[in-house]
Order: C-alpha cells, then sequence, then structure tokens
C-alpha cells in the first residue's frame, strides 16, 4: 500500500505534475508557435492585476471573422466576456487591455496596446465599441482618494468635450473603416464613494453634443437601458456596479449593437 503521508510520494507526483505541463506546453508550442507567441504578448501586456478577469485571456482569433475591440472601465470588464461569448460564431472580440479610465487615458492606452502587439496584430478592427465617463466625472482629493467635497473631479466639462474629439479623431485615424460605437455611462447611484448622482446625465449630454457632428458614430445607450432596474441590478445600494444580472442585460445589448454594426457593413457596397 502506498503511503500517502510519506514526503517521497509528494515528490514524486510533483514531478509527475511538472512533466506533464512541460509536456502539454511543448505540444502546444510545436502545434502553432505562433499563436502561443502572440496569446504570451498579450498575457505579459495585461498583467497580473487585470490576468484574474475572464474579459482579458487572450482571443484565439479566426482569421475569417471581423475584429472588434471593446475599449471601456470596470462596467465593460464585467459585460466582456459575455459579449464574447454571445459573438463567439461572428466576431473575434478583443477589449483594451486594462480598466480604460478617464477621457484622457484611451490614446496612451491604445498606442501602448498597439505597440505592444503590432508584430502579431496585421489586421484592422471593424468594430469599436467604447466607452469613458464613469472615471471622468468622479471627485479625487490631493491624495487620489474619492471625495465630494474636498475633492476635484479628474475631468472638466470642457475638458471631457474636447478629450472626446480628440479620441473621435485618433479612432478615424488609426482605425478609419472602423464603425464606431459610444456607450452612455451608466448611472450614478445616490451616496456613491466620489461621485455625485446627476453627474451620468451631465457627461452623457455633453458626449451626445459632441457626436451630432459625428453622424455615422452610433449610440449604445446603456445608461437608458439600466436607469429604471438600477435599484435591482446594482451590486449594493450605492455602487456604480452590477449584479449578475444587470451584467446579463448589458451584455445582451451590447452584443446587439455591435451585431447589428457587423450585418450593416455585409451590406454596404
Amino acid at each position: 500500500m502506498v503511503n500517502l503521508k510519506h514526503p517521497r510520494f509528494f515528490f514524486i507526483l510533483n514531478m509527475l505534475l511538472v512533466s506533464c505541463l512541460s509536456m502539454l506546453l511543448v505540444s502546444n508550442s510545436q502545434a502553432d508557435p505562433g499563436v502561443n507567441e502572440e496569446q504570451s504578448a498579450w498575457v505579459k501586456l495585461v498583467g497580473e492585476k487585470y490576468g484574474q478577469y475572464p474579459g482579458f485571456e487572450p482571443v484565439l482569433r479566426k482569421p475569417e471573422y471581423p475584429n472588434v475591440l471593446i475599449y471601456g472601465d470596470s462596467i465593460s470588464m464585467d459585460y466582456t466576456s459575455g459579449v464574447r461569448a454571445s459573438l463567439s460564431e461572428e466576431a473575434n472580440v478583443y477589449r483594451i487591455f486594462c480598466n480604460g479610465g478617464d477621457i484622457a487615458r484611451v490614446i496612451p492606452a491604445m498606442e501602448k496596446m498597439r505597440k505592444h502587439m503590432a508584430k502579431y496584430w496585421d489586421f484592422q478592427w471593424d468594430v469599436i465599441h467604447f466607452n469613458t465617463g464613469l472615471h471622468d466625472l468622479k471627485y479625487l482629493d490631493g491624495n487620489g482618494l474619492y471625495h465630494t467635497i474636498k475633492g476635484k473631479q479628474v475631468t472638466s466639462q470642457v475638458g471631457y468635450k474636447q478629450g472626446l474629439i480628440n479620441v473621435l479623431q485618433y479612432f478615424h485615424q488609426v482605425a478609419p473603416n472602423a464603425t464606431l460605437i459610444f456607450a452612455t455611462t451608466t448611472p450614478v447611484p445616490a451616496n456613491a464613494k466620489g461621485r455625485n448622482e446627476g453627474d451620468a446625465v451631465v457627461y452623457n449630454n455633453i458626449a451626445l453634443d459632441v457626436l451630432t457632428a459625428y453622424p455615422q458614430v452610433r449610440i449604445n445607450d446603456l445608461y437608458s437601458l439600466v436607469k429604471p432596474k438600477q435599484k435591482d441590478w446594482w451590486r449594493r445600494p450605492g455602487n456604480v456596479h452590477f449584479n449578475k444580472d444587470g451584467v446579463a442585460a448589458q451584455v445582451v445589448q451590447v452584443s446587439a449593437e455591435i451585431k447589428r454594426a457587423l450585418q450593416e457593413r455585409k451590406v454596404k457596397p
């Protein structure tokens, strides 16, 4: 009978596991070293902090499928994997490698991702679904802590307007043939940490005003989707994030908007 408590047993078991893992890695590398190299580059870019979230796993790209990018903050982090699953037979669905944050971060984050993955990504974006706002309207004090009284908004209303214009121009430069979809910022509940209820409306109105000059940009109104069900869907009172029902509803709407954009691209001459 094998003594399961004997130290040698654990040593042998560990060696077997290491051997099996090594054989698996070698097999995968031999099967398609290019894919594994691309995946490794992506994992390195994402890092440990975001690597734990499902939406950040490497995409096994199918060359015959159109390529979709989701850019957004933690709200989009929650719905990315669901959207990817929903469109698994229609598109390669990527996301930005981090929490998208405020409007000033969009272009630097996009450029960092583009340069890091340039060796592997020889494709163009067909659809870019993007959002900022929730981090722009928050208040931070001098120590970087949430504080609506002593703090200052991360992005002023004027700054948000100009920032969005800059982002739209940037997307036009790097992805001139992509269909752009702007998602409105989801509601801020009462007593939210570092945020004021109603500010999402203010920043959404700024964005919608800017977009009147860009009629080609589609609008996915996540604010209107969430607002009537906010108290049923929030993760807890005063929290800007959503429970599984709220995330599931957003997955459906985001997927539908992207799918509609892809279908329209097919019928265009």
